[in-house]
């Protein structure tokens, strides 16, 4: 009897990184669109969507975790570490300047 050879993701740290990068720009597009719906000093409320990173980064986090046990996707997980703490810094950076009110004046 032959066994299923499972074949490592040779690399492909890629995957991994934009796997894990797609909430983060939904989160930046979120934020977009509320900046350019709102009128003055309301286009700040745009940056309480940063706070969905808080539910982001424990997730992806976890998910990285999970993937070091799965041998075909274990390359995967430096790419979601990566992408996530790179985003996370995106975001934030983001929100503090959407929610300063002194960029709406």
């Amino acid at each position: 009897m032959e066994h299923a050879r499972v074949r490592p993701a040779d690399g492909r740290r890629w995957v991994g990184a934009s796997v894990a990068a797609v909430p983060h720009v939904l989160i930046l597009v979120l934020m977009t669109m509320g900046a350019l719906g709102g009128k003055g000093s309301e286009r700040g409320y745009a940056a309480l969507y940063g706070f969905l990173e808080l539910y982001v980064v424990p997730f992806a986090l976890l998910a990285a975790a999970g993937v070091t046990w799965t041998p075909r996707i274990r390359a995967w997980a430096a790419g979601i570490v990566g992408s996530t703490i790179a985003g996370a810094v995106v975001v934030t950076l983001a929100t503090l300047v959407v929610g300063d009110g002194a960029t709406w004046s």
